[in-house]
């Protein structure tokens, strides 16, 4: 009975384990055209991507909002821009960074407020039809988002066949696509702001008592890693649309204070400076046009500029 049990035990896994190879690196790529699949690009760069370089992490308002060559002008430094979409979760970033954090170099954390606040859910869907057929990328998945992971991973699997034996594809458009992207940079045209009427959009409010200890916690595990390779982590804020955040400047001074009482790594910024007025902000409250995006660029390399010239 023992050796029956060990024996369909052993089918049961080697089957599993040949349909995630099939899925994976036989059938070739389907998401590749969606806005989540540039994360390949933006993990290419990383491991290409010498140092000493700065590694730069956030949700989308890094994605939308870092412009690589001015802050590599300003600082005489190579930057890697790993921000794509807050709804991977800025842990899957924060361990995907781990596939070439090297001494000397300097990793900016400027996930977006909400981060900060409540503990977000993370998106299976997104990490996984964003890895595709980059099955190297699997390992990096943090050990929380896992479960939700394996219980997507079934319909991605059919989902995959279908557009593979059918010919179909996803469907987008716009800036949400991964051509919006050139060696993990957004190429995308953004002239003039699309942003709609905060008051469809709401207020955010950042109160002190809000910082969740889970990020605070993980941050502070990540800090170490970073040191412990001989790098340093810095933290800054993300640029937000002026009317969105509620206008009590006594809240964002003690919620500034609060992530620097609470978070082991160095705060590099102020979040005063990155509240940019409608202009600067394209289609959500943290994506900046072309012009938002420079000015944003030019304030983060201004801060780590200042940052090593005080250290």
């Amino acid at each position: 009975m023992k050796k029956f049990i060990v024996k369909a035990v052993t089918f049961v896994l080697l089957t599993i384990i040949s349909l995630f190879f099939i899925i994976t690196e036989i059938i070739p790529p389907q998401f590749n055209d969606t806005y989540q699949y540039a994360i390949n690009g933006k993990y290419k760069r990383l491991v290409e991507t010498q140092s000493p370089k700065i590694i730069f992490l956030s949700g989308s308002s890094g994605a939308f909002g870092i412009n690589e060559e001015v802050i590599s002008k300003k600082t005489n430094m190579p930057v890697v821009n790993l921000a794509l979409h807050a709804g991977m979760g800025i842990e899957f970033e924060c361990e995907l960074s781990k596939a070439n954090i090297q001494k000397n170099d300097i990793v900016i954390l400027g996930c977006e407020y909400e981060h900060w606040i409540k503990d977000p859910s993370t998106q299976a869907d997104l990490i996984v039809t964003g890895i595709d057929n980059n099955i190297k990328l699997y390992k990096y998945i943090p050990r929380d988002n896992m479960v939700d992971v394996v219980k997507y991973f079934p319909k991605f699997a059919l989902t995959k066949i279908e557009y593979f034996l059918f010919n179909k594809k996803l469907e987008s458009g716009g800036v949400y696509q991964s051509s919006s992207f050139k060696d993990g940079n957004m190429i995308y045209d953004r002239p003039q702001s699309n942003f709609p009427n905060p008051s469809t959009v709401g207020k955010l409010v950042l109160k002190n008592s809000d910082i969740s200890l889970k990020t605070v916690g993980y941050i502070n595990e990540f800090n170490t890693y970073v040191n412990n390779k001989g790098a340093k982590l810095l933290i800054t804020f993300p640029p937000i649309e002026n009317e969105v955040l509620e206008p009590n400047t006594s809240y964002t001074q003690e919620f500034e204070k609060g992530i620097i009482e609470n978070i082991e790594a160095p705060v590099i910024s102020k979040i005063d400076d990155y509240i940019f007025s409608r202009e600067y902000i394209y289609d959500t409250y943290y994506h900046c046009t072309n012009q938002g995006e420079i000015r944003r660029s030019e304030l983060l390399a201004n801060d780590i500029v200042q940052y090593l010239n005080n250290k």
